[in-house]
């Protein structure tokens, strides 16, 4: 059966290689947010409850390349619905619309609605649906399927307290992986916020699901197509699998409100006394870890804005690039987000780390630079 998830623009490397380490997926292929692959049913709902790089889990009805709303159109009136869908039951629809097209989101969920309705006599159901009919169109990459997840699975209940200038947990788990973090090695943030880095490296390092506290949510557990499956014996096994060993993620920030926020979202996440968060600033950070001794530094960068002290953010970037060449080891590696470049580049290169890549990520329609510099 053809499957796929969904993640954010940029990451979907990461949400491809967390689907091949979750199950034992076949024909794995990458389009725009997608990660596309063969799997079964009892797979799927492994990939919702234990994922943490993508949003959504979903049956491929049909996959294509379209520009107008009227390809897609026809491609709905062909796909085989059947399994899914039939007389007697409830649905409603779904559309996912990124890049730039003729039509909107809105056009294309009403239009899809009537067709899959007029096909099948099934009932719309607004709120007490059985099946959420689904339609992702990124670009001219088109998927029609059933979405088994409903909710958005990159919203975390941890998430008690955020700060607005923070990224996605999706994002912040997909730069822990390029830089290769695992629970044998040490990771520092120095501008932690609200914790969603160190939170989501704790739940990947102890193997602990990110939706441990809301097992009962999950759309699938409505749908008929999933009912001979176990999905109370399935999270146990993976909940047994989880790791006690000690692992050591630090978080920091000079912001005693922002330490307060990630200290209380860690404690809902239940990862709070696998973390180390404290009040500092990113120049004392020498006096808080050894030189040489940190293999990962995965953080976000304070931003230029247009009410920011340019020169005080120029400072904290070449401060933070000065801290980072003591703490971290020869072999050990830096990943960081920022909102723009300036000047990125070139404080790294002051303190001899060599660019090994710079991608572009989207959180919603904005743009997130990300680095991944070594020594």
């Amino acid at each position: 059966m053809r499957a796929g998830v969904l993640t954010k623009r940029g990451s979907e490397d990461i949400a491809a290689l967390e689907v091949k380490e979750i199950i034992t997926a076949k024909h794995i292929e990458t389009k725009p947010r997608m990660a596309l692959f063969d799997a079964d049913l009892a797979d799927l709902l492994k990939l919702a409850y234990l994922g943490q790089s993508f949003s959504k889990v979903f049956v491929v009805l049909d996959s294509f390349s379209a520009s107008t709303i009227d390809e897609i159109k026809e491609h709905a009136r062909t796909c085989d619905v059947s399994p899914w869908i039939t007389e007697k039951t409830l649905f409603y629809t779904e559309a996912i619309r990124d890049g730039h097209h003729e039509f909107s989101s809105q056009h294309l969920f009403e239009d899809l609605g009537k067709i899959i309705r007029e096909r099948t006599q099934a009932v719309v159901a607004t709120k007490d649906h059985e099946v959420l009919f689904l339609s992702i169109v990124v670009d001219d990459a088109c998927v029609l399927g059933i979405d088994i997840t409903k909710a958005d699975l990159g919203k975390r209940d941890y998430r008690i307290f955020p700060n607005q200038q923070s990224l996605s947990p999706l994002i912040a788990y997909a730069m822990l992986r390029w830089a290769g973090f695992d629970e044998e090695k040490t990771l520092v943030d120095c501008f932690m916020k609200s914790g969603e880095i160190i939170i989501e490296a704790a739940l990947f390092a102890l193997g602990k699901s990110p939706h441990f506290y809301r097992k009962d949510k999950f759309q699938f557990l409505k749908m008929p197509q999933f009912q001979q499956i176990d999905f109370v014996k399935m999270t146990e096994k993976a909940d047994g699998q989880m790791k006690d060993s000690k692992i050591d993620v630090s978080g920091y920030d000079s912001n005693m409100r922002n330490v307060k926020a990630a200290q209380k979202n860690a404690k809902i996440a239940g990862v709070q006394k696998s973390l180390w968060m404290s009040r500092v600033d990113v120049s004392w950070l020498e006096l808080k870890q050894k030189e040489n001794a940190v293999d990962c530094i995965v953080t976000q960068l304070p931003m230029y804005t247009v009410h920011a002290d340019h020169d005080k953010i120029a400072k904290i970037h070449d401060e933070f690039f000065y801290q980072a060449e003591f703490v971290l080891k020869k072999k050990g590696v830096i990943v960081v987000a920022c909102r723009t470049e300036d000047g990125v580049e070139d404080k790294a290169e002051k303190y001899k780390f060599k660019p090994e890549w710079k991608k572009e990520v989207f959180q919603g329609q904005e743009k997130i630079l990300v680095w991944k510099f070594g020594k």
